[in-house]
């Protein structure tokens, strides 16, 4: 049709409007399609499950790939470390908060430290558990390291001498989170905190004393019960005095970490079937609050509770730096919590 029509156009027309015109150039400019391609670049496989970690400025991410850990910087993608020999499949990974040790556990019980940013390996430990580890976490001072593991016990690590110095036992089953609580000295005392928050399969959550002794390692100084699943995050504010437990029941249970007494403040759940939150429990005058409405969030994702809440701190808490464990000096607890809307740090960061 397109033929017939351009050979009907009047000969005596413009040129730029002509129909003939327009089919003849157009066919002039086509180009064949292009079948096969020279390829330019390639990303390598760096992550097939497991445990990931990142440095504090984002720049690097070290992932599991099987037997593997791969360190990949974020900004190109590329892999810029290898690190082999685990033995079997990696299933734990933690860098300290000073990003000075990359720490890898592996299904053979094998616990590896690596020293940052070359990656070259310090220590190994052939047998650090029982069962494999199933998370660790580095204390605000960068000295220490906690493993919770699969056996039930959590162990506490000296990550320049390389030697453990605390055993946490008496769990009911696997590790499933772990929370520093470090914390100077009051003004006008010389005491200071030390202690370490643990979840379990079991739903319950236990304080332990770094600084108490053989008997407060072999007792926690207090067992918290809230949750009826398995406690899957643990938050403690700036200056120690609240903290957040979460749970796959979808919960999130405010704790008053001020008196050594550890009471329940408040806690968040869902209804079932309605999608809406509900404030089950009101926190006693004086004591940290979770706040109401928008702010206050609880749902789940999966297999993972996803509770989120803005925590109401307590009047004056302080905001401290800590004394690092075992003579070392670092910063308190970095981690802030935030409303759920992403609010700035203020009265209930």
């Amino acid at each position: 049709r397109r033929c017939a029509w351009a050979c009907a156009a009047p000969p005596d027309g413009p040129l730029h409007k002509s129909p003939r015109f327009f089919f003849s150039s157009t066919m002039a400019q086509a180009t064949p399609l292009r079948t096969t391609f020279a390829k330019g670049e390639s990303l390598q496989p760096f992550y097939s499950g497991g445990g990931v970690a990142a440095t504090s400025d984002g720049a690097w991410i070290a992932s599991a790939f099987g037997a593997d850990v791969h360190v990949v910087d974020a900004r190109t993608s590329t892999i810029v470390h290898r690190l082999e020999g685990h033995g079997d499949e990696v299933n734990a990974l933690a860098l300290t908060r000073d990003d000075t040790h990359l720490v890898v556990a592996s299904r053979s019980l094998t616990l590896k430290f690596y020293r940052m940013p070359d990656c070259a390996l310090v220590r190994t430990i052939a047998r650090a558990h029982e069962a494999p580890v199933a998370l660790m976490a580095s204390d605000p001072t960068a000295s220490v390291l906690a493993t919770g593991s699969a056996d039930g016990a959590v162990r506490v690590w000296d990550i320049a001498g390389g030697y453990c110095t605390h055993v946490f036992r008496g769990h009911g089953g696997v590790i499933s989170a772990l929370a520093w609580n470090v914390q100077a000295p009051a003004p006008g005392s010389k005491t200071r905190t030390a202690q370490l928050v643990t979840g379990c399969v079991d739903g319950k959550v236990r304080v332990w004393d770094l600084l108490g002794g053989a008997q407060a390692a072999a007792k926690p100084i207090a067992v918290l019960s809230a949750h009826a699943g398995v406690v899957r995050g643990i938050g403690v504010a700036p200056g120690g005095a609240a903290s957040v437990s979460g749970a796959r029941d979808q919960t999130l249970v405010c704790w008053d970490c001020r008196d050594g007494r550890w009471p329940r403040g408040g806690v968040l759940a869902r209804e079932a079937g309605e999608g809406r939150e509900v404030r089950r429990r009101a926190a006693p005058p004086g004591r940290g609050s979770a706040a109401q409405g928008p702010e206050a969030r609880a749902g789940g994702v999966e297999e993972h509770a996803v509770v989120r809440a803005r925590l109401v701190l307590p009047d004056g808490a302080p905001v401290t730096r800590a004394h690092g464990l075992h003579g070392v000096r670092g910063h308190g607890v970095a981690r802030v919590l935030r409303g759920a809307g992403g609010g700035g740090r203020g009265r209930g960061g």
